[in-house]
């Protein structure tokens, strides 16, 4: 018989995630792995590494039970990234700021040869889409 309860659901959280909570959580699951692990989210997270090289390393350092925790870490991490929340004032000092490069005109190229940048760009763009294991060999090629 079908119950007539509403489906429970829990509500999206509204406000800034604790990260720092989640983290230290996730370093003592980790134990002695959680620098590897850290130096793996890093490079899926900047595209070295792709979805099923992360998962793998993810699996190696990580066992089944404290899966939850990086979840929980990923999720609210995104969470913390898509809303408008001030960062946590205890992080930054109140005086500092990031630097941010000027701005270059196309015309600021090397040498005036602009045709030449975007061809680099294009090729370095190529290559991140590559997995790991292809990229190393093409710098092996290259030796």
């Amino acid at each position: 018989m079908p119950s007539t309860a509403p489906p429970t659901t829990t509500a999206p959280p509204t406000g800034r995630q604790e990260l720092l909570n989640i983290k230290h959580k996730l370093v003592d699951a980790l134990a002695d792995n959680a620098p590897q692990y850290w130096d793996a989210l890093r490079e899926f997270v900047t595209g070295k590494l792709n979805r099923q090289e992360f998962d793998f390393y993810a699996n190696l350092f990580l066992n089944r039970q404290n899966a939850p925790l990086h979840n929980a870490f990923i999720l609210a991490t995104i969470h913390n990234a898509q809303k408008d929340f001030p960062s946590p004032a205890n992080q930054h000092g109140a005086n500092s700021q990031r630097r941010k490069r000027p701005i270059k005109d196309e015309d600021d190229d090397v040498a005036g040869v602009g045709g030449v940048r975007q061809e680099a760009k294009k090729k370095k763009r190529d290559n991140m889409s590559l997995d790991k294991t292809e990229r190393e060999r093409i710098k092996e090629l290259a030796k």
